[in-house]
């Protein structure tokens, strides 16, 4: 049982995390985890504020104990990612979407937590955009499937064409740079292109996400051109972008 002592939250055991593969058993804990913590993320039943905060790191600390165990990961965060299927939508709070976009940003990617990534992209808080696409950078792409990622691809082109926040679009760069291939990198090279015109007659209008996501592009293709990948084309444009944001 995960019945927690008086005043204390519930913890799942050692030999649950550490389990591989996990029991039909260990799987009703799990499940009855998520149960009591996801209505409380989502803002359920006159949750507080303190208590969405709570959640948020209650259902995050499992994925941060020594020795859990492939199983463990793909099981919890799929248990968990069901149960957020309905946290961003337009009737939760700020408090509650930032907070389930935090704790989907920890989670394993399967079609569910994709699905929560793709839609914090359209949320009209730039915190939870910044969340959402800050979920999508680092090793976890590289764990999607080719359909998953042309979706995602698809989802973050969209969302470059509109972006306005400088620290979202910073993530945005990096993320897109971070897909497999070679698609998001031309993504991140043509939008810095065309962006030179936002600055045009604005001189004091930052241009830090920019400078970042040129410094990503061209780390990745020089990794590229390491690995002998015809990359001529993609670094011309990137240096005709960075002289123009020079000049």
């Amino acid at each position: 049982t995960i019945a927690p002592p008086v005043g204390t939250a519930p913890r799942i055991p050692p030999d649950v995390y550490a389990a591989d593969p996990l029991t039909p058993e260990h799987l009703n804990l799990l499940r009855a985890f998520a149960e009591l913590h996801t209505p409380l993320l989502k803002g359920e039943s006159g949750a507080t504020d303190e208590q969405i905060v709570d959640a948020r790191f209650e259902l995050i600390q499992p994925l941060s104990y020594p020795g859990i165990t492939n199983d463990f990961r793909t099981q919890y965060s799929r248990l968990v990612g069901e149960r957020l299927a309905d946290a961003l939508g337009e009737d939760r709070s700020l408090l509650s979407r930032l907070n389930a976009m935090i704790v989907v940003s920890r989670l394993q990617v399967d079609d569910n937590v994709l699905a929560l990534m793709v839609q914090g992209t359209r949320d009209p808080s730039p915190a939870v955009r910044y969340w959402a696409v800050k979920s999508i950078t680092g090793p976890r792409v590289a764990t999607l499937s080719g359909a998953q990622l042309t979706e995602l691809l698809g989802q973050l082109e969209a969302m470059l064409a509109r972006e306005q926040a400088l620290e979202v679009l910073r993530e945005l760069f990096q993320a897109l740079v971070d897909l497999p291939g070679q698609q998001g990198l031309e993504l991140v090279v043509s939008a810095l292109n065309q962006r030179v015109q936002s600055h045009v007659g604005r001189p004091l209008l930052p241009y830090h996400a920019e400078h970042a996501g040129m410094r990503s592009a061209f780390q990745k293709l020089v990794a590229l051109q390491s690995a002998n990948v015809n990359v001529q084309p993609m670094l011309r444009e990137l240096a005709r972008a960075a002289a123009q944001y020079l000049f």
